[in-house]
């Protein structure tokens, strides 16, 4: 009859360390640049904006098509979340991303910095396709005149390729 050789590992330190960790580091997603307009425009796209109308911007857009009342004393861009509609309308998504990558952590089939990541780099993934996946509301015509496409949150891209993470 074979002998069976048992080896018995102590894997308690190797776990606390991993939660020590996991307690102390998180993933933050985002637009992370010094970029004046990209953090602009992420900004007006992820709250809105009103801009009041000065007489030179009234003149200009009337030069350029758009005429403006006299009485319309600002142009409203509506909020086209992406942040924040990534995190509410996709928590169930993300949470089984976290349950299955935290398996692997506790398991020890990866370590933590891949668990951070991998995740911090899924976790960017999604937040780029709620980008993709918004077209409401859609721009204005006039905005339509001068960008290159249909979509309101894209014209060159750089909002889309700016999201990012970081381990903090």
């Amino acid at each position: 009859m074979p002998v069976k050789k048992i080896i018995r590992q102590n894997n308690l330190p190797k776990l606390e360390n991993i939660l020590e960790e996991l307690k102390s580091k998180k993933i933050e997603v985002g637009i992370f640049t010094d970029t004046p307009f990209v953090c602009m425009y992420a900004g007006v796209s992820e709250f809105g904006m009103n801009i009041n109308i000065t007489p030179k911007m009234r003149a200009w857009l009337h030069a350029n098509g758009l005429h403006v009342k006299d009485s319309t004393t600002a142009i409203h861009i509506p909020q086209r979340s992406f942040i924040r509609k990534t995190a509410n309308e996709k928590d169930n998504e993300i949470s089984t991303l976290l349950e299955t990558n935290l398996n692997l952590l506790l398991t020890f089939k990866i370590d933590i910095n891949i668990f951070f990541n991998e995740l911090g780099q899924k976790l960017v993934d999604i937040t780029k396709q709620t980008v993709l996946d918004t077209y409401s509301p859609p721009n204005h015509w006039f905005t339509l005149s001068r960008k290159n496409g249909t979509h309101p949150l894209i014209d060159s891209s750089t909002l889309l390729n700016s999201i990012t993470y970081k381990i903090v």
